[in-house]
């Protein structure tokens, strides 16, 4: 009798684990490893971003996403959401529209097991429209697992763009430019 109670009290004495919950960020350059929080690119330039999770749960695996990304400033311009890696195809789009300072996109795996580690959610494609800076945001984030079920998202991280101004050539270099270039074809009669 009392060695079933020394066990009973060692069960209780042990504190439940519990899962990390995900980490939901937006990767400004997927071209650098890991998650950068911040970049900048040239005015005119188009460029992508990701939308990435970690430590998903195998408990607790996604089996769909919705979601909107909001951008701060019209020194960027939204054009367009595209698939990532991370659910179990066959994947559909529910959902896609696409504005110059937002997007809302949401998709669901038709694998019921749903997809759990770290991964790249979807990829959003933009266009560097005017110097200045863009904060991009997740106002709406909510990841799903199976039967619908809500997963509690430990974290969300957004990111920063600067855009550059292109450095334009000035009139005295275009002038100077000029020059040599008919000094040169003078020459050659």
């Amino acid at each position: 009798m009392k060695l079933r109670l020394v066990a009973a009290g060692l069960f209780l004495a042990v504190p439940a684990i519990s899962p990390a919950a995900p980490i939901v960020a937006i990767d400004a350059d997927p071209t650098v490893a890991g998650v950068q929080a911040s970049r900048t690119v040239a005015a005119g330039s188009a460029f992508e971003v990701d939308l990435v999770v970690s430590d998903v749960s195998a408990a607790s695996p996604v089996q769909s996403f919705q979601i909107e990304l909001g951008v701060s400033s019209g020194a960027v311009t939204a054009l367009d959401a595209l698939d990532g890696a991370f659910l179990e195809a066959p994947v559909l789009t529910l959902q896609e529209i696409v504005t110059p300072s937002s997007v809302q996109f949401a998709q669901i795996s038709a694998d019921p097991s749903g997809a759990s580690g770290s991964g790249v959610l979807a990829r959003f494609l933009f266009d560097a429209t005017a110097p200045g800076d863009a904060a991009l945001t997740l106002p709406t984030l909510l990841l799903s697992a199976p039967f619908g079920v809500p997963i509690f998202v430990g974290e969300i991280r957004g990111a920063n763009v600067a855009v550059a101004a292109v450095p334009e050539p000035t009139g005295a270099l275009l002038f100077a430019v000029g020059l040599v270039a008919a000094r040169a074809a003078a020459r050659r009669r």
